[in-house]
């Protein structure tokens, strides 16, 4: 079969487009230049999703220091979120501090005390247990326990059309929605640390009074421990805990709003998910990088 002939393409006609060419065609040099692109792509792509949840950050703040935003019904929303996530969220705290404090306290206790270097369990309490660990174990917890729930719940009102109906009806969904969910994660998440902090002290320093590591009595060996957490060191734990409450509802909230008939409700929860989790050690990272700045 002969092949047809190329048509020429007149002054007024439109132009067909190129075939896609394959890889044998492909020249060197955007061979080289394919790696640049792809990493060029993702770099934009996830400069764009931090602005947005930077945006979104600005618009939550801006909307809970006005007095007519705390209306009955976000009070109320506000009050629910509180509950689910800090309040029911204690038993599962309470466990993972006893599991921690038994792990970690009763062991660096012990060997600390096998080198003759009591004077550093405190400090050592302060700057890993107490401004490290413990904020990024309870953003952990919050991402896979309310995160998922606040996407869960919120796409499935945006699937079923009822975040459109509010709009129509003049209710704002930020305000009604996002804003009481991402404030009750950062109650949450600062109560919750102070908790695993309380429950990781006092089983650790029971477990190590039982067993034979600690010989003083259990109430001088906790308060010994905790006296060199200075009000600077609470501080920083209550700031990363905030702020890691912040980001995780916004994130999920965001990811929720987004869901569409193409952007289907598990995807958005993996997503959600990771970056849920990325963000709670890029912020522990960077408040702990910017406190030792700072003092």
């Amino acid at each position: 079969m002969s092949r047809l002939p190329r048509q020429s393409v007149g002054l007024g006609q439109a132009v067909p487009p190129d075939k896609p060419t394959s890889l044998a065609t492909v020249s060197s040099l955007d061979r080289v230049l394919f790696p640049v692109d792809w990493l060029g792509r993702g770099v934009i792509r996830v400069w764009n999703e931090l602005a947005d949840i930077a945006g979104l950050c600005i618009v939550v703040l801006a909307r809970c220091v006005r007095p007519g935003t705390w209306r009955r019904t976000v009070r109320r929303e506000f009050v629910r979120q509180c509950m689910h996530s800090g309040v029911a969220a204690l038993p599962m705290v309470a466990l993972l501090s006893a599991l921690v404090g038994v792990a970690v306290v009763a062991q660096v206790l012990n060997l600390f005390r096998l080198v003759g270097q009591d004077a550093l369990i405190g400090q050592f309490m302060a700057f890993v247990l107490v401004r490290e660990v413990a904020p990024v174990l309870i953003g952990l917890v919050l991402v896979g326990r309310s995160g998922t729930a606040i996407i869960a719940d919120l796409g499935t009102l945006v699937l079923g059309k009822q975040v459109k109906t509010l709009d129509a009806m003049g209710v704002d969904p930020i305000l009604f929605l996002v804003l009481p969910r991402v404030l009750g994660l950062v109650v949450a998440a600062m109560g919750l640390t102070i908790a695993f902090i309380v429950g990781a002290f006092f089983f650790g320093f029971l477990l190590a009074f039982a067993v034979g590591y600690d010989q003083n009595s259990f109430g001088s060996s906790a308060a010994a421990a905790a006296s060199p957490v200075s009000p600077s060191v609470y501080a920083a734990v209550l700031t990363k805990s905030a702020l890691i409450g912040l980001l995780i509802g916004v994130v999920c909230c965001r990811r929720a709003l987004r869901i569409d008939q193409s952007t289907r409700l598990p995807s958005a929860l993996a997503g959600g998910f990771i970056w849920g989790v990325v963000l709670v050690f890029l912020i522990s990272a960077l408040v702990t990088v910017c406190w030792e700045m700072l003092l």
